[in-house]
């Protein structure tokens, strides 16, 4: 991890409907910070849950140092076919954006060996970190 990048421990955020809500992890520099959301996808469904929760938060009055969320999907397959592509996910994820959120997508697709694969993990935490930075930088 670049060191002007560091884990923060914030407070929680909160949907519309007043509940708290928390991130796997959130990352920054000393000015800002972003949340990140990571996940395996397999179906629509799971999809539209996971991006239901997302858009019921309530992040028009954060603090000035939160600088978006990073929504990290990793499609998976189930059996050897996928149910959901790519783009489709990040044209969901894009949407809760054009209500003026910073909502970052960041999708990759791996069957079931690839997502135990060091080399992928790597380049997958590579791309979330390199969003980081440019966010809170």
């Amino acid at each position: 991890m670049p060191l002007s990048i560091t884990p923060k421990n914030v407070k929680p955020l909160f949907t519309i409907l007043k509940e708290k809500t928390r991130f796997d992890i959130y990352l920054g520099s000393k000015d800002k910070y972003i949340a990140i959301e990571i996940k395996i996808i397999e179906t629509t469904r799971a999809l539209r849950e996971n991006i239901g929760n997302i858009a019921l938060l309530d992040l028009k009055d954060n603090d000035k140092k939160f600088a978006g969320i990073i929504v990290a999907y990793i499609i998976s397959s189930m059996g050897d076919k996928f149910y959901i592509a790519e783009k489709d996910v990040s044209t969901a994820i894009n949407a809760l954006s054009s209500r003026n959120n910073k909502i970052f997508a960041i999708v990759s697709k791996a069957d079931r060996y690839q997502i135990l694969d060091s080399q992928f993990l790597d380049d997958f935490a590579f791309r979330i970190l390199k969003k980081v930075k440019q966010e809170v930088s």
